[in-house]
C-alpha cells in the first residue's frame, strides 16, 4: 500500500505509522515507575529471628548437649528467602543451610575432643531482605571439666563432677532512683531475664560453699524513669524523662550457694565480649541521658536498677513444684534445688518485690 512502511523484525498492526507524543511516553512511563515502586513497597519481606544467641553448656564427659532451634520469620508481606553464608566448624551442625521463611534452623554441637573452655561461631544468614541483607547471630559452646576445679578438702575425696541446671532468673519492674511511681510514665511490669545452664562442683562436706557458672542468654525489655535535676535551683519538683530499652546479651552469671541456713544466695554478672550483645533506645530524653542508658546495658555493677551484679537470692520463700517449701540449705549440704526463689519483699532499689526471681528448672546431671 502506497506510504505504508513495514520494518522487518518488528509488530507491525497497520500500514500507517504512528507516532507517540513525548509527553505521552513521559507519563505512560512515571505509571509504570510508580506501580514498580508500590510493588516494591507492597512486597517488602522483612526477616526475623530467634533467640537472640545460642547457648550450649556442657561437661567433657557428659556427651553432646541437645539440639536447639533457631527459627526464622518474615514480619513483611512479599516471600522471604534465605541462605546460610558462613561455613560452620566441625563441631557444630546447621540444617537446613537455605530456605524460605517460616522455617527453623537446628542448630547440633559435637562436643567429642572439644577443649574445656568457651567456643564461638557466628552465623551468618543473608535474605532478600532490602533493609536487612546481613544478619548475625552468635552460637556460643561451653565446655566444662569432669573433674577438678572444686574446692578439695583437707583429708575429703576431691571435688566430683559438676551438677547441671537449667535455670531463669527474673527481675520485673521498672528502672529509677525513688521508691513510688513519680510524674514519668513507665510500665511497671519490665522484664529483664537470664536463661541457661548453670553448674557447679558441689561438695559433700557439710557447711562448703557452692559456686556455679554458666553463660545464660539475656533479654531485656525495661523502661527507665531517670531523674534530671529541677528545672531551676530552689524548685521543689524535680523533672524526669523516660526511657524504653530492649536488648539482648550473653552474660556470665556467678551464683554463690551459702553453706548455712541464713544467708541464701548471691548473684554475680558479667557481660560476655561487647560484640555478643544488641540494644535498642527510644525516648525523648536528651541525646546524652539515651546515649548513657543506651551503653549501661547490660554493665552495671552496683546492683542497683534491675542490674543482675551483686544481687541477693532469697530462698525464705521458696516453693517446689507441688508448692511445698525448698530450701538452699538442708541436712547440712549447700545445692541448687528445683524451685522458685522470689525475691525478697525489700530487694533491689526498694519497690515491693523488685529483685532477681530464680527458677530451678530442672538438675540436668
Amino acid at each position: 500500500m502506497a506510504g505504508s512502511s513495514v520494518i522487518p523484525g518488528e509488530n507491525n498492526f497497520n500500514d500507517e505509522t504512528t507516532v507517540t507524543p513525548p509527553t505521552l511516553l513521559r507519563s505512560v512511563a512515571s505509571g509504570l515507575l510508580a506501580l514498580v515502586i508500590a510493588g516494591a513497597t507492597a512486597a517488602a519481606q522483612t526477616i526475623a529471628t530467634s533467640p537472640s544467641i545460642v547457648v550450649f553448656s556442657t561437661a567433657a564427659c557428659l556427651g553432646d548437649p541437645p539440639p536447639k532451634d533457631v527459627t526464622t520469620t518474615n514480619t513483611g508481606t512479599g516471600t522471604l528467602t534465605w541462605r546460610m553464608t558462613s561455613t560452620p566448624p566441625a563441631w557444630l551442625s546447621l540444617s537446613p543451610t537455605g530456605g524460605s521463611a517460616p522455617s527453623t534452623i537446628t542448630v547440633a554441637p559435637h562436643t567429642a575432643g572439644l577443649g574445656v573452655g568457651v567456643h564461638r561461631f557466628t552465623m551468618i544468614l543473608s535474605s532478600n531482605d532490602p533493609a536487612t541483607p546481613s544478619l548475625s547471630k552468635e552460637v556460643i559452646v561451653i565446655i566444662l571439666p569432669c573433674v577438678g576445679g572444686g574446692v578439695k578438702v583437707p583429708g575429703g575425696p576431691p571435688p566430683g563432677p559438676p551438677a547441671m541446671y537449667e535455670v531463669e532468673l527474673t527481675a520485673i519492674g521498672f528502672t529509677g532512683e525513688h521508691s513510688t511511681l513519680p510524674d514519668c510514665q513507665v510500665r511497671l511490669n519490665g522484664t529483664d531475664r537470664l536463661s541457661g545452664v548453670l553448674s557447679g562442683y558441689e561438695s559433700n562436706t557439710p557447711d562448703d560453699d557452692v559456686v556455679y557458672t554458666g553463660t545464660l542468654l539475656r533479654d531485656t525489655d525495661v523502661d527507665y524513669c531517670l531523674d534530671k535535676g529541677r528545672r531551676n535551683p530552689g524548685d521543689d519538683e524535680r523533672v524526669y524523662c523516660t526511657a524504653s530499652l530492649v536488648g539482648f546479651d550473653a552474660t556470665d552469671v556467678e551464683l554463690t550457694v551459702y553453706g548455712d541456713s541464713t544467708r541464701g544466695a548471691w548473684m554475680k554478672a558479667a557481660t560476655s565480649p561487647p560484640k555478643v550483645a544488641g540494644r535498642s533506645v527510644s525516648s525523648q530524653c536528651d541525646p546524652q541521658t539515651i546515649i548513657a542508658v543506651k551503653n549501661g546495658y547490660p554493665y552495671e555493677v552496683d546492683g542497683g536498677g534491675m542490674a543482675p551484679n551483686g544481687q541477693e537470692i532469697d530462698d525464705t520463700k521458696a516453693l517446689d513444684p507441688n508448692g511445698r517449701p525448698v530450701t538452699f540449705f538442708a541436712r547440712g549440704l549447700a545445692r541448687l534445688r528445683v524451685g522458685t526463689y522470689p525475691p525478697d519483699a525489700n530487694s533491689g532499689t526498694g519497690r515491693t518485690g523488685n529483685g532477681w526471681t530464680l527458677r530451678v528448672i530442672r538438675k540436668i546431671h
